[in-house]
């Protein structure tokens, strides 16, 4: 791990000083540099009662991460992100693994639930691949179901996406920070754990392939910290901070990413929500910042719109996942307004009338077959043929659209 002299001396303090304490005690010098290139340090009254060695002596990463660019950066470092120096109780070291150019491009946050719908995975891939492609950097935080998703969605427009996870449909993350050549993924996670303790621990896939692809992944804790529940609700003040706006996409009423989103509204940031059904409990979160004065937004043109960049290029549906764009270019027309896109990809006439079924809301393959009035052995084939075709998605809560 690369780490200058000042950020070394800040790690030692704290150690031994909580973050808050030590940020007080900073900010009443006259020059907080030569205050850290001295022996000084707060008042032993404000020490920890017990020390966290993490700081000095955690900076082991596992040896799949090892080949990536790791260097800690403290707030008065250039390369540390200007927003994360203005929030509230900002950070004063960061963690960080992959690409750390200056941020220059919108940073947008992209969150929601963990156990979220099949649609909202499919709009969360859908909004951080849009977004990414139009220049946005996307922020989230690596967890299972929308955060995955929206990472994803930006990896796929680097050409990037990455494989499956055993809980997760195919589908990504956002950055703000210059884009190279070959094209790298507009994408940062931020943990709520340190780098070599990487949570969800099956995500360390995605974690490889988002740092593969030009990303960056930060953490504020020692790269040996366990993940600990009041470590989430601090790392969301860092996803709202870095990001200019936050798109809330499905969220219940108790959520992490629901406290995140009204922080942002207290702080005067802007923030959209994605509205669901009324009866999903996973939008209810959504619906209630809409009532409190977020923004609706159901595409990547709303959001821009509420950036103050409105975009006539933009489609005025949500963005098709990547891999579905080849099959989505033979769609003239949107599913049931006279077009027959399946025509176009040789689906049988059976695969047709199963698609003429499904909408946007899941469907259970009970359902599916007391609807298609057929044998579950054809409904099953139709299914399977629309699914290889890019049609249709299988997730926990049942079937759904997807073109």
């Amino acid at each position: 791990m690369q780490i200058s002299g000042p950020t070394q001396r800040l790690c030692r303090l704290l150690a031994d000083w909580p973050r808050q304490s030590l940020f007080a005690w900073l900010a009443e010098q006259p020059s907080p540099l030569e205050a850290l290139a001295t022996k000084a340090h707060p008042p032993d009254s404000w020490r920890r009662k017990t020390p966290n060695q993490r700081f000095v002596d955690s900076q082991g990463l596992p040896k799949s991460l090892a080949k990536f660019f790791h260097v800690a950066v403290e707030i008065f470092d250039e390369e540390f992100p200007p927003a994360l120096k203005h929030i509230p109780d900002p950070p004063l070291v960061l963690f960080c693994l992959g690409n750390l150019d200056t941020p220059r491009l919108n940073c947008v946050s992209v969150v929601g639930a963990r156990r979220c719908s099949t649609l909202g995975k499919t709009i969360a891939h859908s909004m951080g691949a849009e977004l990414a492609e139009l220049g946005c950097c996307i922020v989230s935080g690596l967890a299972i179901g929308v955060d995955a998703a929206a990472h994803r969605g930006a990896l796929s427009v680097a050409g990037h996406e990455s494989p499956r996870g055993p809980q997760e449909l195919g589908l990504g993350l956002n950055v703000g920070f210059v884009e190279t050549s070959p094209p790298c993924a507009r994408t940062i996670a931020i943990l709520g754990s340190g780098l070599g303790c990487l949570y969800p621990k099956h995500h360390i896939g995605l974690a490889k392939t988002i740092l593969a692809a030009g990303g960056l992944i930060v953490s504020e804790y020692p790269a040996d910290t366990q993940p600990r529940p009041f470590q989430f609700p601090e790392r969301n003040r860092l996803i709202r901070g870095l990001s200019s706006i936050t798109v809330l996409v499905e969220a219940g009423e108790e959520s992490g990413s629901l406290i995140t989103a009204r922080l942002a509204l207290e702080q005067g940031r802007d923030v959209c929500a994605v509205p669901g059904s009324p009866t999903s409990p996973v939008s209810r979160g959504c619906h209630r910042m809409i009532r409190q004065g977020a923004a609706l937004v159901t595409c990547a043109r709303d959001v821009f719109e509420e950036l103050g960049q409105p975009c006539e290029t933009l489609p005025l549906t949500a963005a098709v996942p990547a891999r579905n764009r080849a099959e989505a270019k033979l769609v003239e027309k949107p599913v049931g307004q006279n077009a027959r896109p399946a025509e176009a990809a040789a689906l049988s006439d059976l695969a047709i009338n199963v698609l003429g079924l499904l909408a946007t809301e899941a469907l259970q393959f009970d359902e599916i077959r007391t609807m298609a009035s057929a044998s579950a052995q054809q409904v099953s084939q139709g299914l399977i043929e629309l699914q290889l075709a890019g049609f249709v998605r299988q997730g926990p809560d049942g079937y759904i659209r997807v073109l």
